[in-house]
């Protein structure tokens, strides 16, 4: 995993943060100073930040059945956010698989990692 990534997924910060805490040298991987935000983060790094060591938050994967009269946008002004009826921390965080249009409901699934994505419809 890019470095960049690994450092949003383990902390606070933003992809822009994480590039620029990268940047101010204050991020090493075993032992060394970073030196760009393309640098890989492997699954045995150790990875710290001021001399904190980081560990990626684990992945989340969630099935929602999607109800009539939502959509599944993360922004809009018209109709509820399939995405609000979820009561987890960070839900602006994840994303929906495939998209569906307001007067249609099916099984959806979100997941945080973009890649894994994938789309489960139900007739």
């Amino acid at each position: 995993m890019r470095l960049d990534k690994f450092i949003s997924k383990s902390t606070e910060y933003s992809l822009t943060d994480a590039i620029a805490l990268i940047e101010n040298k204050r991020v090493v991987v075993n032992g060394h100073i970073a030196s760009a935000a393309s640098d890989q983060a492997h699954k045995n790094s150790v990875v710290t930040l001021d001399d904190k060591i980081l560990t990626a938050r684990s992945s989340r994967y969630f099935m929602l059945n999607k109800p009539v009269d939502t959509i599944c946008s993360n922004i809009d002004e018209r109709y509820p956010l399939a995405l609000n009826l979820l009561d987890v921390e960070k839900v602006d965080k994840l994303h929906i698989a495939g998209r569906l249009d307001v007067d249609i409901g099916r099984w959806r699934s979100l997941t945080q990692e973009e890649v894994a994505s994938l789309s489960v419809n139900t007739e």
